[in-house]
C-alpha cells in the first residue's frame, strides 16, 4: 500500500517535478537578457551624462568669456578715468586684479570643457582624437507626469533588479518544491 501512495506521489509531481528544471533555465535566460539590458541601459544614461556634462562646460565657458569681455570693457574705461583723474589707481588695480581672476577662470573652463568632451567621446566608445560637432542646446519638451500609483507600477515593471529577484524568487521556490519531493 506505501509503494502505491510513492508511486502515486511520483506520478503526480512527476511532471511538474521534471518541468522545474526546464522553468529555471527560461528563467535563467530572462535574468541575462535582463542583465544585458542593464548594461545597455547603463551605456545610454552615461552618454547621456556626459552629453549633459559637456554642454554645461560650453555654456560656463560660454558665461566666462562673456564676463571677461566685460572685464576687459570696464578695465579700459578704468584705465582712461585714472589718466583723467576721476578715479585712484587703487581702484584701477583692483579692477585688473578681478580681470586676472577671470582670465584664470575661462582657462579653467577650458579644461573642463576638454576634460568632458573626451568622456563624451569615451562614453560613446569614439578615439580620444575624434572630432565631432556637438549640439550645444538641451531642449526640454512638456512632459506628462502619471500619477503616483502609474508611476509605482511603471517603475517595478521597469525595474531589471526587482525584475531578477522575482525570478530568483521563483527559481527558489522551484528549489523548495522539489527539496519537499526528496
Amino acid at each position: 500500500h506505501c509503494v502505491i501512495m510513492q508511486c502515486n506521489r511520483l506520478i503526480s509531481t512527476g511532471f511538474e517535478y521534471n518541468r522545474i528544471n526546464y522553468q529555471n533555465a527560461i528563467d535563467n535566460e530572462k535574468i541575462a537578457r535582463l542583465t544585458f539590458k542593464n548594461s545597455v541601459i547603463g551605456v545610454v544614461v552615461a552618454v547621456i551624462n556626459n552629453y549633459r556634462s559637456l554642454v554645461s562646460a560650453y555654456n560656463s565657458l560660454k558665461t566666462s568669456k562673456q564676463t571677461l569681455q566685460s572685464q576687459e570693457q570696464t578695465v579700459w574705461q578704468y584705465k582712461l578715468q585714472v589718466k583723467t583723474g576721476q578715479m585712484a589707481p587703487s581702484d584701477l588695480l583692483q579692477q585688473e586684479a578681478s580681470l586676472e581672476q577671470t582670465r584664470l577662470s575661462v582657462t579653467q573652463q577650458q579644461n573642463a570643457l576638454q576634460t568632458a568632451y573626451q568622456s563624451f567621446l569615451s562614453a560613446l566608445g569614439l578615439n580620444a582624437s575624434e572630432k565631432i560637432s556637438i549640439d550645444q542646446r538641451i531642449r526640454l519638451r512638456h512632459v506628462n507626469i502619471p500619477s503616483a500609483a502609474r508611476c509605482i507600477t511603471l517603475a517595478l515593471h521597469h525595474n531589471i533588479a526587482y525584475q531578477q529577484a522575482l525570478l530568483g524568487f521563483s527559481q527558489r521556490h522551484s528549489l523548495s518544491f522539489q527539496a519537499d519531493d526528496y
